[in-house]
């Protein structure tokens, strides 16, 4: 059985493409990044613990709603 390394959480188009909030199964880190599938990710922005990301994200593409 293959398990995906990544969990897609959000995607978003803004003005230059699409970006994707993805989860690291493995080591718990969070992800903004360009391309997103359940076993790779490209051009990854911010990476680091959820709050930061979160952070970063809300910036990124405007705050909203963020459940735990």
């Amino acid at each position: 059985m293959n398990i995906p390394a990544y969990e897609i959480k959000r995607s978003k188009e803004t003005a230059t493409g699409t970006r994707y909030l993805v989860r690291h199964w493995r080591s718990n880190k969070w992800i903004i990044c360009s391309h997103a599938s359940d076993n790779s990710i490209a051009n990854p922005e911010c990476e680091g613990q959820r709050e930061y990301v979160l952070k970063k994200w809300n910036k990124l593409v405007g705050k909203q709603n963020f459940h735990r």
